[in-house]
């Protein structure tokens, strides 16, 4: 068979590159590739095309059989020792983020259904992908085998919405400095609480992830960054 095959090359070679044909397979092996890296599909895409036209000129692997192979690989590239999908992963390194004060009010909120946080009917959680994506990929950068299109790709995947807008603290130090009055609640001379004036809202192009999907992790976007502040310096 590779005899076979490798007098198939020059007739493979005439063919040149056909970026249509690359292209219209990638489109077909992106939806098998859900956790992977998006660059996976364009690559196995390239192989797999010439692959396909090696079988035709061969005449000794069908078409099935390539298609079969392909289909194990992207299985395989899905497989993560975890188990854990690419949001997922990308949600947990954002708490870490979060923890670290990177990650707050100014860049990832929960949003309620009536637009008012103090009754916590939470609707979804509010990302600021294009500045989260940077921080994640700084802190993170030998641990994201994803890419930022993947994780719309997930997003949409669980019923959220890859393009939206939503209000966020105009800026992190401003938004800092009012959850830190909140924790440290000070009164004035006369004994009167000073209530801290709340930093200005701004409006962001946001995904939003379904309340549903953050699961146990609801309790820790709503209520570690406050705990964070409140154990930190409060100079």
């Amino acid at each position: 068979m590779s005899r076979i095959c490798s007098s198939a090359l020059p007739d493979l070679i005439k063919l040149g590159y056909n970026q249509q044909g690359v292209k219209d397979l990638e489109s077909l092996l992106i939806p098998k590739l859900p956790t992977a890296h998006a660059r996976l599909a364009s690559s196995l895409a390239l192989v797999g095309y010439y692959a396909f036209r090696l079988a035709e000129l061969s005449g000794v692997v069908s078409p099935e059989e390539v298609w079969t192979y392909l289909s194990s690989l992207c299985g395989e590239a899905n497989n993560d020792e975890s188990n854990k999908s690419s949001l997922d992963d990308f949600l947990d390194k954002l708490l870490v983020l979060r923890s670290q004060s990177e990650v707050g009010e100014w860049n990832c909120r929960l949003i309620t259904s009536d637009g008012n946080p103090e009754n916590r009917n939470y609707k979804s959680l509010a990302i600021y992908l294009h500045g989260t994506w940077s921080l994640v990929s700084r802190y993170f950068k030998n641990e994201l085998p994803y890419s930022q299109k993947m994780i719309r790709q997930q997003i949409e995947k669980a019923g959220g919405k890859t393009y939206s807008k939503q209000k966020f603290h105009c800026d992190r130090d401003s938004s800092i400095t009012y959850q830190r009055w909140k924790v440290n609640i000070k009164a004035d001379m006369n004994g009167e609480i000073v209530m801290p004036k709340a930093p200005e809202m701004v409006a962001r192009s946001c995904v939003e992830i379904p309340i549903e999907f953050l699961g146990e992790r609801l309790s820790c976007f709503e209520g570690s960054f406050e705990q964070n502040l409140g154990n930190g310096d409060n100079g």
